[in-house]
């Protein structure tokens, strides 16, 4: 089973490239350009890692924290 990751960056390069090296690695990548987006992936995917932009418009990186401790302890960088 493939390891499974979100991406939440406002800069589409960042995303891109951070996207392309980790489907290059094996992993499923779900990515996203705002929190919002991010926290609507979460409604209906359990990710394994959520990689996050700490600044960016809408529900923020810290409320991902807080979403990934409350379900399931969620690892989270920054």
């Amino acid at each position: 089973m493939r390891k499974r990751v979100l991406i939440a960056e406002l800069f589409d390069i960042t995303r891109v490239a951070a996207e392309t090296v980790l489907r290059q690695n094996g992993f499923e990548v779900t990515a996203v350009s705002s929190g919002d987006k991010a926290f609507q992936v979460l409604e209906h995917s359990k990710p394994h890692l959520i990689i996050a932009n700490s600044s960016f418009p809408g529900k923020t990186s810290p409320g991902l924290s807080r979403v990934g401790r409350q379900n399931r302890r969620l690892p989270l960088f920054l």
